[in-house]
């Protein structure tokens, strides 16, 4: 069972709280009741949300927690804070335009964040600080459920060393084929990007196919994972899967392209 309230308290004036109460609310519930491996969970949590705030460059969310998990006591600030690295004009730029296209992207699809903040200015990175701050929720209450870790960490170290040593067999593979199928007139240069091709293809294809193999908890409450989701610079397990697809896609049809050029 799962009690869970919602205050919102921060400085920040939204069009209305009650919405990202309700998101907060709904998110930490539905993480409860997924989960499987713990038959008995007594959750009583009450969340403070004490930093909020939305701009181009800097997003910022806060959460302090309060009550018991099984019998466990829980008092805890969480803090998040996705901030624009890059500097210089160049930057600012860049920055200026992802706002504007995803500005552009709510304002045809909407979602509660956007209803909540109203007229304030719309940022993603104020969605990945919130993403952030309940991840935080949810690996508190792991951990006082006592939950073991997952094997993500395992699936992803042991996948970057094995598409390691496999990109460096399509290399060797790859300056194989090209040397038996020399022939005169033949583009050397062409045969060339082929070879360099064809390994960055096949470690790609295999770090996209660990990130689906990767259990789905590890990117939503494992601190490693987060780390992870953060590298690929998306702000959720849907979208690292997302990109994982895209990558073994992408990967995939260079490799055939090279294949072609190759033989």
């Amino acid at each position: 069972m799962a009690v869970v309230t919602v205050r919102y308290v921060a400085q920040t004036v939204l069009s209305d709280e009650r919405i990202l109460e309700e998101l907060v609310r709904n998110s930490i519930e539905q993480c409860v009741r997924s989960i499987r491996d713990v038959s008995n969970k007594d959750v009583q949590l009450q969340v403070q949300i004490t930093r909020f705030s939305a701009s181009v460059s800097k997003g910022e969310c806060g959460f302090s927690l309060h009550g018991t998990v099984n019998g466990v006591e829980i008092l805890d600030d969480i803090q998040a804070v996705d901030i624009r690295r890059r500097h210089g004009v160049d930057g600012m730029g860049e920055a200026w335009l992802g706002n504007l296209l995803f500005l552009l992207f709510r304002s045809f699809f909407p979602n509660r964040m956007t209803k909540a903040l109203g007229e304030t200015v719309v940022s993603v990175r104020a969605e990945r600080a919130l993403e952030e701050c309940l991840a935080g929720v949810r690996a508190r209450i792991d951990s006082s459920l006592g939950r073991e870790v997952t094997s993500g960490e395992l699936i992803w170290k042991a996948a970057k060393w094995q598409a390691f040593f496999m990109a460096i067999a399509a290399f060797v593979i790859a300056v194989l084929v090209a040397w038996l199928h020399q022939s005169p007139g033949r583009d050397e240069v062409q045969v060339g990007m082929a070879c360099l091709v064809m390994p960055a293809s096949v470690f790609a294809f295999w770090i996209g196919l660990a990130l689906l193999r990767i259990p789905t908890r590890f990117y939503r409450s494992d601190p490693r994972g987060r780390k992870l989701v953060q590298l690929v610079g998306v702000k959720s397990s849907a979208a690292i899967r997302a990109a994982g697809v895209g990558m073994m896609v992408l990967s995939s049809a260079f490799a055939v392209v090279a294949v072609w050029v190759l033989s």
